[in-house]
């Protein structure tokens, strides 16, 4: 596990940027797959205090913080909207909800991973990043960068102007939470800004972008010029082989995608006949794009507790206590007598670790005890009336056997039921897919879950 000697929660970026110039510092992000992280940090930076954990728009662009998690990417009305669905198509099979409450689309973008799917779908939206020292720069520009020391501010997702706009984002995986063999994200613009932006990652390098030199979709994007424009990308895009698929796979499957990309963009930005300015406004109390963001605290900022020391609520109950700076929330919890929190794999993918932080499932894994504070926690020692019943009716499907699994994937799916009453068959298999289960096939839990949610509605009279 990574060993981080200090703590501190920034109060400005310029505070921030100073810090990071330590080499032995850290910015922290998500913090995900905190335990196979190996070496020693001398003091992780934290942004989380500086506002800069919200999806702002105004009329000619979304501005989305570092902080900003990929769930937020998810579940933004507008942005998706915009984006024709591309963003959360981009981003929803990354591996479970608890993940992606926590993934920060900063540590996402900043580590230019090849395998990313976020990289990949802000090159086709035509995306900028707004680096503190270094200004705002296409993000196709900042990937080819060296890593250096500054500090990534936010993404910009410019809008199209008045005219029309299709975006489509497609995958292929071995699983269904697991890495991407190919991700192709395209962009058809036409109206204001004409012209295709396609990019294809996990080759398995970081993506890359590509336009239409040779004018094979000049006269419109019709099932024959995809064709011709997948061929050709196959033979421009250079990939490689790994244990999830090989250069030849890779290269077939970029002919493919790109060809259903560029037909799904295509078809939504005909079907779009909004204007953009008129999509619809999250109803955010976001940072106006021009204050310091400084000034505009997050509410997940915490209290004023001095370092070292922590002031947070666990199911219902005010703790404070002294912490070390790399003491993980599972640990800190558990000590606190909160033993269903179980560990599992140490690689963020299981969920048994999984808490509500501030009503929000999350892996208590991969987030560290200092950033509790101020902040509810909630495991199932909290919620033990609506446990005992759900539980019942996992336990009538068989789906508990050995039972290790089940305190997270009660948690995961009481938070569930918290955001969507009354979920489809698709979404229950969403939530799940951040549990694992190495006893049975999942149809118990599915089950037991459609069973207590049609037991709810007798109970309460509405169906």
């Amino acid at each position: 596990m990574l060993e981080i000697r200090s703590f501190r929660r920034a109060e400005s970026l310029e505070e921030a940027w100073e810090l990071n110039q330590k080499k032995t510092n850290r910015v922290i992000g998500g913090m995900l797959w905190l335990k196979m992280s190996h070496g020693r940090c001398g003091t992780a930076i934290d942004l989380s205090g500086l506002g800069l954990d919200r999806i702002e728009e105004d009329d000619e662009a979304f501005r989305i913080g570092c902080m900003a998690t990929l769930r937020q990417l998810e579940t933004h009305p507008a942005l998706n909207a915009y984006s024709c669905g591309a963003v959360r198509d981009a981003v929803k099979s990354i591996v479970g909800v608890q993940f992606r409450n926590l993934a920060t689309v900063g540590g996402s973008v900043w580590g230019r991973f090849g395998f990313s799917d976020v990289l990949t779908v802000f090159t086709a939206l035509g995306a900028s990043v707004e680096l503190y020292k270094r200004g705002i720069l296409p993000i196709e520009e900042f990937a080819a960068l060296p890593y250096d020391r500054d500090l990534l501010v936010r993404i910009i997702v410019p809008k199209c102007g008045a005219g029309k706009a299709g975006f489509a984002a497609l995958s292929v995986r071995n699983s269904a939470t697991d890495f991407p063999v190919l991700t192709v994200a395209a962009g058809y613009f036409h109206g204001t800004c004409p012209g295709i932006r396609v990019a294809v990652g996990a080759r398995p390098q970081k993506a890359v972008l590509l336009e239409d030199p040779e004018g094979i979709l000049k006269d419109g994007v019709t099932a024959e010029s995809a064709a011709a424009y997948g061929a050709w990308a196959a033979e421009q895009v250079p990939v490689g082989s790994n244990l999830r698929g090989s250069a030849d796979y890779r290269k077939h499957l970029t002919e493919v995608l790109v060809r259903r990309a560029l037909l799904k963009a295509a078809s939504a930005g005909d079907a779009w006949k909004t204007d953009n300015t008129n999509i619809g406004r999250a109803e955010t109390a976001a940072v106006k794009p021009d204050s310091d963001p400084a000034a505009a605290k997050s509410d997940s900022a915490g209290g004023a507790d001095a370092p070292g020391v922590v002031t947070f609520e666990l199911n219902g109950r005010t703790v404070r206590r002294e912490i070390s700076a790399d003491l993980l929330l599972i640990d800190m919890v558990r000590e606190e007598g909160a033993l269903s929190v179980k560990r599992g794999c140490e690689t963020s993918n299981c969920g048994l670790c999984t808490v509500l932080l501030d009503d929000l499932p999350v892996l208590s894994c991969s987030v560290l005890a200092a950033r509790a504070a101020g902040r509810k926690v909630t495991t199932l020692e909290g919620m033990q009336e609506e446990a005992a019943e759900f539980g019942a009716f996992i336990a009538d499907q068989g789906a508990e056997q050995c039972g290790f699994c089940n305190p997270g994937f009660m948690m995961n799916a009481m938070a569930l039921f918290r955001e969507e009453p009354d979920p489809s068959e698709e979404k229950i298999k969403a939530y799940l897919a951040g549990n694992l289960c190495r006893c049975s096939g999942y149809e118990g839990q599915l089950r037991g879950i459609q069973d207590y949610l049609a037991w709810k509605k007798r109970k309460e009279g509405t169906h």
